[in-house]
């Protein structure tokens, strides 16, 4: 009995598929009536496969996991937004941290995220390991620590059947006299192993935005003897760097993100090694010079970008100076550390400009806002990295020995050249991110988020520092695609993401790549939640869900009765002519 109810499921599901495509004919042609494109509507609904609560093999059916501010985790289907499960810990313990914790190779099982709960100073904390799919605790460890920060490892540990996360759960604020000390997540073996074997390539950093202090760690022989031992490692100072102003703005490089290529082949055929040191740091800081000035400030937009009209960058110069020796004129410089030696690489410094101040830091690119003083208006500046060390590049060397290239270290970096340019924008930000996709092929897309809590996306080319300043492009300028130079930044209403819609106390913007190359799938979260597909190029290498597949089968059978038709029709002909 339920074998024939399947199949008469089966068989019902089906004439509505063909029922479905015949009125999807009519509205192709225009030949249907009202009634009949509204149960159209109904049947793409009914049939839809993106609210099963199963995977899909393109990676788009997904569970939304929200950890809210009273303690409670939820999981949202992203196909209609319906919760799947929740599970509370209590306003009181509050988890702080929702990470990662171990996927398996077995499609069968449920991966597990890790629920962090960091403790007050000096309290304890506790870890949650939680199933996915089911929202059912795995496990709870009880931690008799604080912990002030949470530090992943770079690669997860792999043991055959699975990928663990692993972390180092830093106690400690990092004062003068206070030495932090650092717990590993997991506490086994295998992570100690491992911590043994790589410790003195371990850093981590902490900042004190306030004071504008920033400070570097590592670990020595006794800390690897301490967590051999069961104990919580120290960590050594190894750096530390007082900024003469407080900090407003960090932006690192995410490691988990796929670059596709480590160099960009230039219209000209040369190539630009991307500077790509996951050890990276920006950092801005806002102040007000000494005296109301500082003539010693540089600007590297100007030093670096490519200039046709000499004059024109001087008196634009001049008159940047003019407005900025102004007295109380505020200033905001742009550093680049490298967090395991703690060497400054790059400052630059924007006179006239205020916060807040928003960064983004993705692959060698480097985006930041903030309040053009001089403009009264919002101003956007980018920077891209590029290795200036001198390489002889071999196609051969580069596709079947990758490592012969030159090993990157931060102890001996390599000259570093910093392409920079500013402009001017008509959109305030909360935030900015960037779209990510699983093999980083797909030209990028900026995720704005704006102060009227909507999502705006713009083409990456238009923060690219090397725009030309001419409106005629050569031959290799546009094979590159660049655009040329305008001082405001386009704003198209068409490419609000979120389309009319507010999401209210917008916070920021989350990406995840699908198995799609061409899109990936976003999230933005505040107090509302706005979910969408993303195709920065569009979907080049899917169909549309609302793809009209009986007219395509409409059009090869018409192609198929057309060739038989005319074959008959050939053959008829040439054998009349022959009897002639």
């Amino acid at each position: 009995g339920a074998e024939a109810a399947e199949v008469a499921g089966g068989q019902d599901t089906f004439r509505q598929f063909l029922h479905m495509q015949l009125l999807n004919f009519k509205v192709q042609f225009k030949i249907n009536t009202p009634e009949e494109a509204s149960e159209l509507m109904r049947l793409r609904s009914a049939l839809s496969d993106k609210n099963q609560p199963v995977r899909d093999i393109n990676g788009f059916r997904r569970l939304l996991l929200l950890l809210g501010g009273a303690g409670t985790l939820s999981a949202l289907h992203n196909g209609d937004g319906r919760l799947m499960w929740s599970r509370g810990y209590g306003a009181a313990q509050a988890p702080q941290y929702l990470l990662r914790w171990r996927s398996f190779h077995d499609l069968t099982h449920a991966p597990q995220v890790l629920v962090l709960h960091a403790g007050a100073a000096g309290a304890p904390s506790y870890a949650s390991i939680v199933d996915a799919h089911s929202g059912k605790e795995v496990e709870r460890l009880d931690l008799p620590f604080s912990v002030n920060q949470v530090v992943p490892l770079h690669k997860p540990l792999v043991d055959g059947h699975s990928e663990q996360s692993a972390y180092m759960l830093v106690s400690g604020e990092g004062a003068a006299g206070q030495v932090p000390k650092v717990h590993l997540l997991p506490d086994d073996a295998q992570t100690r192993s491992w911590f043994k074997s790589h410790y003195s390539s371990l850093f981590f950093w902490q900042a004190h935005q306030a004071s504008g202090l920033l400070q570097g760690y590592g670990f020595d022989r006794r800390a690897a003897a301490a967590v051999e031992a069961g104990r919580p490692a120290g960590a050594v100072q190894v750096w530390g760097l007082q900024l003469p102003e407080p900090i407003e703005a960090l932006a690192a490089p995410d490691v988990s993100r796929t670059v596709q290529t480590s160099v960009k082949v230039l219209g000209d055929r040369s190539i630009k090694y991307k500077y790509l040191n996951p050890n990276t740091l920006f950092v801005a800081t806002l102040g007000v010079p000494e005296g109301g000035s500082s003539s010693s400030s540089k600007r590297s937009s100007r030093k670096a970008r490519r200039n046709d009209d000499d004059d024109e960058e001087r008196e634009e110069e001049e008159g940047d100076q003019g407005a900025a020796s102004s007295p109380n004129y505020p200033r905001l410089t742009a550093y680049l550390l490298d967090t395991v030696s703690g060497r400054v690489l790059h400052s630059q410094t924007h006179l006239g400009a205020s916060g807040p101040v928003h960064a983004l830091f993705s692959e060698n690119l480097v985006v930041f806002d903030f309040w053009d003083q001089t403009a009264h208006r919002m101003g956007v500046a980018s920077m891209e990295l590029y290795d200036a060390s001198e390489r002889e590049f071999s196609v051969l060397d580069y596709l079947f020995n990758p490592n012969s290239t030159q090993p990157l270290s931060s102890f001996s970096p390599p000259p570093l050249e910093v392409l920079s340019q500013a402009y001017l924008s008509r959109l305030a930000a909360k935030s900015i991110s960037v779209t990510a996709t699983q093999h980083g092929i797909t030209s990028r897309q900026l995720l704005i988020a704006t102060a009227s809590d909507q999502l705006y996306s713009m083409d990456a080319r238009f923060v690219d520092p090397r725009r030309p300043r001419k409106q005629k492009l050569s031959a290799e300028e546009m094979e590159e695609r660049l655009v040329p130079y305008q001082e405001v930044l386009p704003f198209m209403p068409t490419h609000f993401v979120s389309y009319d819609k507010q999401i209210l106390g917008l916070r920021g913007v989350n990406v995840e790549p699908s198995r799609l190359e061409s899109t990936c799938l976003v999230l933005a979260h505040g107090v509302d939640l706005f979910y969408t597909r993303m195709s920065p190029a569009r979907a080049y290498d899917s169909l549309e869900d609302d793809f009209a597949y009986g007219l395509l089968v409409v059009a090869l059978i018409s192609l198929v009765v057309a060739s038989v038709v005319m074959s008959y029709w050939t053959k008829k002909t040439m054998l009349a002519n022959k009897w002639k």
